[in-house]
């Protein structure tokens, strides 16, 4: 504002003769008689003069030369206005190019930098981690170092005993889990008719409930009872002649390999179920070897089978234990016949499946006598083995004829009884 202010300033001092010609040329009349104004002041000051005295009079106190000195002055100022104008847009558009390329640079940076912090924190946890996993396993190197080394003189660690009862317990689910798949293909595949069922119910359960009261004692660390040791062999027989069976089998029709896995399991898990039950997680816990102990549990089962019952119940056992086992002697003696007369392989399949069947059910009804001459029924192991039998022998009573046959109205009266004895035992158990 002081720079345009200088700038009229200075054209009215360039320009004073002209502004005094036109004075004279108009013959306007000065008050007293002065001087010509000789400075751009004075001249200011005559031409007030001039206009008050000349103020009613319509002449312009300017003429023409006045007005383009103003379209001038005017035109100057509009072009410095119109310059300070774009210099000032210049400069604003400037200030924000430079705002947003500063912006971008910062944000730029931030992210370089984030990224840079993030690659640096991965790194960091992958080089973390691998170090981890590389203590972690050199320490179960060390350990198990020290745990064999200690094993040559007779000591074995608590985490390797779990280890080995986490295994079999493991074992045990895994044949529950075989059979009832196995059950579940008969049923598919054959639909819900008899023969299907009776596999179901009459057979499979067998086993499948076995191998649940046996993962229920590896838990309890209970294996060493004669018991268990006794259902470990009974599952063990059952998983051999089964794979025998299904092997059978396979030479005449086509057979899927996975019918093999649940004996196979069977067969696996019994044996280091019997093995821990006698020499403890240990190994080392009993006096007597796996041949040993065997004898004499072979030698206790018969004992048991032979005692003289003391209560009716104990009779009742006895009777069931015969009866399936003089069964069992009639389906081996129906197998030599078959050989003997060179019958072949497909009719051996069926009736070695019977005898497979009825030999793992005489061990169960053999324990659950020696368990009533012990007085020892009211036990949750022998509750749920005499409604495991009751289930399997209504499923023979069913396929054998039902009430209308010997076999199976006999098949239904052990059923009976063995389920009545089951809900005695749980009813006495529950009451005291």
């Amino acid at each position: 504002m002081r720079s345009l202010t200088y700038l009229l300033s200075s054209l009215f001092l360039q320009h004073a003769s002209a502004f005094q010609h036109h004075i004279v040329s108009c013959k306007v009349r000065t008050v007293a008689q002065q001087s010509l104004p000789t400075s751009g002041v004075q001249y200011l000051h005559q031409r007030n003069k001039v206009v008050a005295f000349h103020k009613n009079t319509p002449v312009p106190l300017f003429a023409s030369g006045g007005s383009d000195e103003e379209d001038r002055i005017g035109d100057a100022a509009d072009a410095i206005q119109k310059k300070v104008d774009e210099t000032s847009d210049a400069f604003e558009e400037k200030v924000d190019e430079t705002g947003d390329s500063i912006q971008k640079k910062a944000d730029e940076t931030r992210d370089s930098f984030d990224k840079k912090v993030d690659e640096t924190r991965d790194s960091i946890q992958k080089k973390v981690d691998e170090t981890s996993d590389a203590i972690e396993k050199r320490r179960d190197e060390t350990d198990d170092a020290i745990e064999e080394k200690l094993e040559e003189y007779g000591y074995v660690s608590e985490k390797k005993l779990k280890g080995r009862k986490k295994r079999v317990i493991m074992g045990y689910k895994a044949i529950i889990s075989s059979y009832v798949a196995l059950a579940g293909f008969v049923l598919t595949k054959g639909g819900i008719s008899k023969f299907p069922l009776f596999f179901t119910f009459g057979n499979l359960s067998l086993p499948i409930g076995i191998a649940y009261i046996l993962k229920k004692a590896a838990e309890n660390d209970r294996l060493g009872s004669d018991t268990y040791k006794r259902l470990n062999l009974g599952l063990l027989q059952y998983g051999l002649l089964g794979g025998l069976t299904v092997g059978i089998a396979a030479t005449t029709q086509q057979t899927n390999p996975l019918a093999y896995l649940p004996f196979v399991l069977s067969m696996i898990n019994s044996i280091k179920g019997y093995a821990y039950g006698v020499l403890g997680w240990d190994k080392k816990s009993s006096d007597s070897s796996l041949m040993q102990d065997f004898g004499g549990l072979i030698k206790a089962t018969n004992q048991a089978l032979i005692t003289k019952p003391k209560t009716v119940q104990s009779v009742c056992y006895l009777v069931a234990s015969l009866l399936v086992g003089t069964l069992k002697i009639t389906k081996a003696v129906d197998m030599v016949k078959i050989i003997r007369n060179g019958g072949g392989l497909p009719s051996l399949s069926p009736v070695l499946s019977q005898y497979n069947r009825l030999a793992f059910l005489t061990i169960a009804l053999v324990t659950l006598k020696d368990a009533c001459d012990r007085d020892r029924l009211s036990g949750t192991t022998f509750i749920q083995i005499n409604y495991l039998g009751g289930l399997i022998m209504a499923a023979n009573s069913a396929f054998m004829g039902g009430l209308t046959t010997r076999l199976g109205a006999t098949a239904a009266l052990l059923s009976l009884f063995l389920t009545l004895s089951g809900l005695s035992s749980y009813l006495e158990r529950n009451k005291a």
